[in-house]
């Protein structure tokens, strides 16, 4: 089976949720039989040159990139509210030498399924139709306008919260007629797929949350360099990580830093505002930035937070964290899609007095949290191989793709 997948971002380096997913389901269809080609969006803010892709990843997927300026524009965003009903996140995304390039690949090249990776790449379904019958996939990493209904509901600003819950509705639009336009949606966890049931429920769903390849799942964990820390890793430039480390600082830390005053937190991530930076100035908190491995980050340190209050989709970094057998205490929110024995696997703490105390108890007591990280690590071994979840998915592409082809004959 030939597979188009069609992403709004490069997906290599993978060191951020999107660019593991859309990597990780790429490489995993290739291992698993499907001939896989990669057409990507190489953005202004996630550039990556594509000469420097390892060879090893570009023989087992053809990927092709199209460099576009995504970077926000306040005249073009005004412009977008007032003379236009779509919403500037998608828009920001349209772009003629990619539609261009998309039609030539469609021209030369016949495909069994075009997979869109989110939300954003649904403008071009129309040039997708013009030029093939091939099944349409939108694979939807997230619930997008909730994820913006609750930005705009936390942001105290009026004039930011208005344009915000504006920019949630024209997204929850786009959603509903998306949906209705694709063949088949492929949500990352259960709920989402609920969710999206709700307003299709008759298009075709396959739940395909994101896995780690079997080389990342053998590695055994070793235990942290620095144990008496608290660590969180993800994109900063993302406000549901920058609304729950803000939170988790302000609500939580202090508790935890009366208990144990040696203890640290370290933050990780790229693309952090100068804003977020300045807020994030506490006693104890150490700003790591860009990482080299997110990988060596996590062996390095103890515990991972992850105090999400708003979002949606599966947390990569919870799955990583388990594959590197870490303690993790995440929000329930935070911990979506995930189907882990709680207190076992891992934690859930949704108040300030919870999460501080399950931290203190996990830093006290480190055979506990090598306890916890050991069974986290068998759990993410058993549901989240690569391979096995993109084995199921074309099993389901085949299936789609046959009753299509019986009810065109």
């Amino acid at each position: 089976m030939r597979i188009l997948i069609i992403a709004n971002k490069i997906p290599y380096p993978p060191i951020d949720g999107g660019a593991i997913a859309t990597l990780n389901m790429a490489t995993g269809l290739s291992q698993v039989g499907a001939d896989v080609s990669v057409l990507a969006i190489n953005t202004s803010k996630h550039f990556f040159p594509p000469e420097n892709i390892p060879q090893e990843l570009t023989t087992s997927i053809n990927l092709k990139t199209v460099y576009v300026d995504t970077s926000i524009s306040f005249v073009r965003m005004m412009l977008n509210l007032f003379f236009s009903n779509k919403p500037y996140n998608a828009v920001r995304f349209i772009n003629s030498r990619f539609k261009a390039t998309l039609e030539s690949q469609l021209t030369k090249e016949a495909y069994d399924v075009i997979q869109l990776e989110g939300l954003y790449l649904t403008p071009y379904i129309e040039v997708i139709r013009a030029q093939t019958k091939a099944t349409i996939a939108l694979r939807a990493h997230n619930v997008e306008h909730e994820i913006w209904q609750l930005t705009a509901q936390l942001t105290k600003n009026p004039i930011k919260r208005a344009y915000l819950n504006i920019l949630a509705r024209r997204i929850r639009r786009m959603e509903i007629a998306v949906f209705r336009k694709v063949d088949i949606i492929i949500p990352i966890t259960e709920s989402d797929g609920k969710r999206f049931r709700q307003f299709v429920p008759a298009t075709p769903q396959h739940v395909a949350q994101t896995g780690l390849n079997a080389n990342r799942l053998s590695q055994q964990p070793t235990p942290p360099i620095f144990p008496n820390t608290i660590f969180h890793i993800g994109g900063l430039d993302w406000l549901p990580n920058q609304e729950g480390l803000l939170w988790f600082l302000h609500s939580c830390w202090p508790i935890i830093r009366i208990e144990l005053p040696y203890a640290q937190f370290h933050i990780a991530g790229r693309n952090a505002p100068h804003h977020f930076l300045e807020q994030i100035k506490h006693d104890g908190v150490v700003y790591d930035g860009e990482v080299d491995s997110a990988e060596e980050y996590m062996r390095d340190h103890g515990v991972l937070v992850i105090p999400l209050l708003s979002g949606s989709g599966l947390r990569i970094k919870i799955v990583e964290g388990m594959a590197a057998g870490k303690a993790i205490v995440s929000t329930k929110i935070g911990a979506e899609g995930i189907n882990a024995d709680i207190g076992k696997e891992l934690f859930i703490a949704n108040t300030p007095e919870k999460m501080a105390e399950t931290c203190i108890s996990l830093l006290k007591n480190p055979k506990l949290a090598e306890t916890t990280g050991r069974h986290a690590y068998h759990f993410a071994n058993e549901n989240f191989n690569s391979n096995t979840i993109s084995s199921s998915l074309l099993d389901f592409y085949r299936e789609v793709a046959l009753k299509q082809k019986n009810l065109s004959n």
